[in-house]
């Protein structure tokens, strides 16, 4: 059948009321779907009836918007050709709440619209220029950055120009606030402690901060909170003016978490921390009292067991909250001087008048005297805590409080993102001693997206490209490898600060028929140890997805300390961004691999195994030598159409060593993570730098990619069939032959047992 004739057979199944147009027909009639979607949705249609068969599966496309005719291939090999993909999964899936927020952001351009005519001023004003220059804006995070311009245009700064007048609001001393002596006390001194109620599993807790003057003794109230829905009690009932009251849940760092100060509670001593009492009194109005969520104080922190309960309920506690507070500290001259210019240079006019100037040298001093003070702002311990992506993405308003001095959120963003421009301002004139913001918290601050969908990818620049995130983008793996941007006093924060924000099921549904109908759920225990959680992520990920898509990060996510309590084939969320950055190597293959078969499941795992990981495959080949050289994926998969184009096997294996020389760059231990080889039948591979000669590369079912395995035992027998072999994982590899699925069809064609591996 001939295009044109699919294309009108197309129209006449979208023209009916059959059961093929459900899809197609929902997806035409959704409100705001532009001409390109509805085009790919047509492609969709037009491959399946081409390939004889229909589905609602989610749609993959390549990398030049064509449908991806081998998305419902049911078969385990899969073609080389059209897998570049830049759609991920998730945000096909969740499509619909996706494209409800870009409505609710469309209608929020028309209503400022109306006020074109009015001449407003401020941040409002600057938003609808905004969005007018650019409908695709994610937030107003991400407006009011200048470009450069010519500098020989500017006019020269006036007389009185803000940046030479140091006498001004933003260089004044802040008056001395004396903390109560009174407040300071040993805990071991205090006689009538406070002593926590047990909660019910729906309960949280409300602390009242009653009014009083700073220096004043604190005195606090606490009593049950249910978490529910706004509005919305257990029952589906109106729930009871106790669960309804207006409360402002804080984001803050513990710092040292060795109690130090005591604060009253429902007229008894509670001994809190430093950090805490110090936010407690900035936080406290003087004549009336004010509701406050704050995790150290309504959650019991000895007790294991509500802890891991209360986790549960994190995400909903912030979202139910009427706005978070993010609290970066005790004031100093330097945050005053930050806060206060980042407010004054939030304003358009105000900017343009520093930033679109000419100025004298004494004012380029000035400038990067408010520059290095809001670099230091930002290097606070706040902006690399891992809980506050939760805090901060599903808040309803934000306000950042340091010390005394308060900014609004979206303008803190702002003028974290005009940095760059401030520097360039003063490196042109060429200050001494200028020291550039550093990339990585520029990343870090920049992956707290208020108002995040889930779907939506966190890592954006590189997170929707590649094959592993087209499947994760967006979800539990985007936001636990996003984990290393961020810090944990306890490194079981590095996983549980996400499972709500990646809709993790946190609970059992235990009420289910079967096991097998149970939904694999995630549940928090602070009292395992850091490895059994992280063994956990690994066999939730398993399964769930029934692949082996988390062991394609091994390289990336492992460091020289993570044997010490890992198993190999473990993935570590401790190992820091400056160290192996997250745009490196295996995570971002921009094609869609299966060695271990397209449609091949991985075994489950079981979670009372500790310390092994279940496996099935084949052996295929034996590590002959390592090379002092390193080369991308790609330019080692591109060997691959040599090996295809040819008839002569080993012209073609010529052909690639030649094309390995052509692009492979000198290995450099400190950089590169992965090396070329040569396997033992002659095959080209890029292996693990900690690969050694002996070690086998074997396809493991339900993965993308080989991988190099280290026997325990060197003298087991590795070519019998049906063999078990325990081994240690030394990182994924690629040989372009066995990357397509080739392997497994023939194994299962000719009846060769797979081998079961034990992963230790």
């Amino acid at each position: 059948m001939d295009d044109a004739t699919l294309s009108r057979l197309v129209d006449s199944i979208t023209a009916s009321t059959g059961p093929f147009t459900s899809a197609y027909q929902a997806h035409e009639a959704s409100e705001g779907q532009d001409e390109r979607e509805l085009d790919i949705q047509r492609q969709w249609m037009m491959a399946s009836l081409r390939r004889g068969h229909f589905s609602n599966e989610a749609v993959a496309v390549d990398i030049s918007r064509r449908i991806d005719v081998e998305y419902g291939n049911p078969g385990p090999e899969i073609n080389m050709r059209q897998q570049m993909t830049n759609d991920g999964l998730l945000t096909t899936v969740n499509s619909e709440e996706i494209n409800t927020t870009a409505r609710q952001r469309q209608e929020r351009y028309k209503t400022l619209s109306m006020f074109v005519g009015a001449n407003i001023a401020g941040p409002l004003w600057e938003e609808w220029q905004a969005l007018d220059e650019d409908d695709d804006i994610h937030s107003v995070s991400g407006i009011s950055v200048l470009h450069d311009e010519d500098p020989a245009h500017y006019k020269h700064c006036p007389i009185d120009c803000w940046l030479k007048n140091s006498q001004g609001a933003i260089y004044k001393p802040l008056p001395n606030l004396s903390l109560s002596a009174s407040g300071h006390v040993n805990p071991a001194d205090i006689e009538q402690v406070y002593t926590y109620e047990k909660l019910n599993q729906n309960q949280t807790r409300l602390l009242t901060l009653q009014s009083g003057n700073h220096g004043d003794t604190i005195v606090c109230s606490l009593s049950p909170l249910a978490i529910t829905q706004p509005g919305i009690g257990q029952s589906g009932e109106v729930s009871s003016s106790e669960s309804q009251l207006p409360y402002e849940a804080l984001s803050y760092t513990w710092g040292d978490p060795t109690p130090a100060f005591s604060i009253q509670i429902n007229n008894k001593q509670l001994a809190i921390a430093h950090n805490l009492f110090f936010a407690l009194q900035h936080l406290r109005h003087e004549t009336e009292s004010r509701n406050l969520w704050i995790d150290a104080i309504c959650i019991n922190q000895q007790d294991f067991e509500e802890r891991s309960q209360q986790v549960v309920h994190m995400l909903q506690i912030y979202k139910n909250s009427s706005k978070v507070i993010v609290f970066l500290g005790d004031e100093s001259e330097d945050s005053h001087v930050a806060m206060t210019s980042m407010q004054y240079l939030d304003q358009k006019t105000q900017r343009e008048e520093i930033t679109m100037r000419s100025h004298e040298t004494v004012c380029y001093e000035k400038l990067k005297g408010l520059y290095e003070a809001q670099c230091r702002l930002f290097e606070r311990p706040w902006f690399r805590r891992c809980w506050i992506r939760q805090e901060v993405m599903v808040a309803k308003d934000i306000t950042v409080v340091c010390g005394r001095d308060v900014i609004e959120w979206y303008a803190m963003k702002r003028s974290a993102a005009r940095l760059g421009r401030l520097y360039s301002i003063m490196a042109r004139e060429s200050l001494p001693n200028l020291t550039e913001f550093h990339n990585d918290k520029s990343t870090a601050i920049a992956c707290l997206e208020k108002g995040w969908i889930y779907g939506k990818p966190v890592t954006k620049l590189v997170g929707c490209i590649c094959s592993v995130w087209y499947y994760h983008s967006g979800g539990l793996l985007d936001l636990l490898m996003a984990s290393r941007e961020y810090e944990a006093t306890d490194a079981k924060d590095k996983v549980y600060s996400v499972l709500g924000l990646a809709r993790v099921p946190m609970t059992t549904n235990a009420g289910a028929p079967s096991p097998e109908s149970r939904t694999p759920s995630f549940p928090v225990d602070y009292s395992k140890s850091v490895s059994e959680v992280y063994q956990d992520v690994v066999k939730y990920f398993i399964n769930r997805d029934r692949n082996l898509d988390i062991l394609s990060i091994l390289l990336t996510h492992r460091n020289a300390t993570s044997d010490e309590d890992l198993p190999s084939w473990v993935p570590d969320w401790r190992v820091p961004v400056s160290e192996i950055p997250l745009v490196t190597h295996w995570d971002f293959i921009t094609m869609k691999l299966a060695a271990g078969g397209f449609k091949v499941d991985a075994l489950p795992q079981s979670f009372d195994e500790k310390d092994i990981l279940r496996t099935q495959g084949y052996v295929f080949d034996t590590i002959h030598r390592l090379d002092d050289y390193s080369a991308s994926v790609h330019n080692v998969l591109c060997t691959l159409a040599e090996f295809d184009d040819d008839e002569n096997g080993e012209v073609s294996r010529a052909r690639q060593r030649g094309q390995r020389a052509m692009y492979a760059t000198a290995f450099d231990p400190q950089k590169h993570r992965a090396r070329t080889g040569l396997t033992v039948t002659g095959r080209i591979c890029l292996a693990p730098s900690l690969a050694r000669s002996g070690d086998c590369i074997a396809i493991i079912l339900g993965s993308k990619l080989a991988f190099v395995l280290r026997p325990t035992d060197p003298n087991i027998d590795l070519e019998t069939p049906g063999t078990t072999i325990e081994a240690t994982v030394i990182g994924p590899c690629i040989v372009p032959e066995v990357m397509f699925g080739g392997l497994v069809k023939a194994a299962n064609e000719h009846g060769f047992p797979p081998t079961e591996f034990i992963l230790v």
